[in-house]
């Protein structure tokens, strides 16, 4: 492992080799660590300057570490994260003498000839920086620091020295530090060990829902107590089971093939349990294999199965008053199917059906105890319409209540929506 000193103790170990490597080759050169800056060239000392200019996520161990939490959120490894260190080496002397052609021989022949930071070197660095590096553990790290060189043409090294304002270029090289582990200092709590090794056969896929609609056609709305076509792929597998929401259906009261399952909406085929109306998400589900824990379960996909609310008018369910210049008043009293939930957003919308003027009217339930919930009929008073018929229709949590619609094709009103209609006098 390597701490948060492990990029500062890289640096320093590289400018102490290039440094002892110029005692040999160049006596008066020097290393600088730090950006570039046009000192160097005006005093015309021999410098070495070290940038570390950029930094990346080394890109075979970007992920090696995930994952660091197990379930409930306890840490079960160190985080940490692996980086390569992208450093510029820039030369700076007497041109006349040939000092940066010199201290550039002397440094590529030092990082070629021992091309990793070694333990022993780092530990020298780090005894050489007491106030600094004394708590760098990067002698420790599981992997030696790998240095090379970098490949730059002329257009990259001339956009990297555009980012040097008003410095002019110098004889430059580039160095890439592959790869440096920074890991969290936090304590990693080990998973428990495996009492029993057990092996068991996954097949690579598994079923997948393509397509839910009513079973008398995609035209027609999904109502409780009808039924669903479920179209997809890899249905007859064995042990198949469908989950809506989070209700198991009983397999056996629909009818199963290898694309197509044929479901009644019914509470025997959903276990006892009732849907309420809105989109629910259905998936199929494959049970571990045998004396596999139950988390190997595995489920596909889910697709949205929209239950509508199918409305009926009593016909007792109309109470109004004595007519009056702005309309009549009274209640009007709708049967849901399935029964609203507690918490259920309704609003029931009446559009005029005959009138050269057509009015529309938007109508909230009466307030209920939330212990008179699921309840099947709704009551919604009424002030002010005018005498008329009406299509009545509802939005339950936004979506729309199934329409009656007349499908002989022999009917003048093919195809068109015939109803609930409720009569207002």
């Amino acid at each position: 492992m390597s701490n948060h000193l492990a990029i500062a103790t890289v640096t320093a170990s590289l400018s102490a080799r290039i440094q002892e490597a110029l005692a040999q080759d160049v006596p008066d050169a020097s290393v600088r660590v730090g950006r570039p800056d046009d000192n160097g060239a005006q005093d015309n000392r021999a410098v070495v300057n070290l940038f570390l200019y950029h930094v990346t996520p080394n890109g075979a161990l970007r992920n090696a570490h995930l994952p660091v939490r197990g379930t409930g959120g306890r840490i079960v490894a160190r985080p940490r994260v692996a980086l390569d260190l992208h450093y510029l080496f820039s030369f700076y002397g007497d041109a006349a003498t040939y000092q940066p052609e010199r201290m550039l021989g002397s440094t590529v022949r030092a990082l070629e000839e021992f091309p990793l930071l070694t333990r022993s070197q780092i530990e020298k660095v780090i005894d050489d920086n007491p106030l600094t590096l004394s708590n760098s553990n990067l002698h420790r790290a599981e992997e030696l620091v790998r240095v090379q060189p970098s490949s730059l043409n002329l257009e990259d090294l001339s956009k990297l020295w555009s980012v040097f304002f008003q410095v002019p270029y110098a004889l430059s090289v580039a160095y890439q530090c592959t790869y440096v582990l920074v890991e969290a200092d936090v304590a990693a709590a080990p998973t428990l060990p495996a009492m029993l090794p057990a092996i068991g056969l996954i097949p690579i896929g598994g079923p997948r829902i393509e397509a839910i609609e009513a079973i008398d056609g995609a035209e027609f709305p999904i109502v409780w107590g009808g039924a669903v076509r479920i179209r997809g792929q890899g249905f007859g597998t064995f042990g198949l089971g469908l989950r809506v929401g989070t209700i198991d259906v009983v397999m056996s009261e629909g009818v199963v093939g290898t694309d197509v399952i044929e479901l009644p909406l019914t509470e025997e085929a959903l276990g006892g349990a009732d849907l309420s109306s809105g989109i629910h998400a259905v998936r199929t589900i494959l049970p571990p294999p045998e004396g596999a824990p139950s988390h190997l379960e595995r489920t596909s996909d889910s697709a949205p199965l929209v239950l509508r609310s199918k409305l009926t008018i009593p016909a007792d369910g109309i109470e109004v008053g004595e007519p009056a210049f702005e309309g009549v008043s009274g209640t009007l009293q709708v049967e849901f199917s399935p029964k609203i939930q507690a918490g259920q957003e309704v609003k029931l919308f009446l559009d005029e059906r005959v009138s050269n003027l057509p009015r529309n009217y938007v109508l909230a339930p009466e307030a209920m105890d939330e212990g008179e919930f699921p309840a099947g009929t709704l009551t919604f008073p009424f002030t002010g319409i005018r005498a008329s018929t009406y299509l009545v229709r509802a939005h339950v949590d936004g979506i729309e209540s199934a329409m009656e619609i007349e499908m002989d094709a022999d009917n003048p009103n093919y195809r068109q929506i015939t109803g609930p209609e409720v009569q207002i006098e």
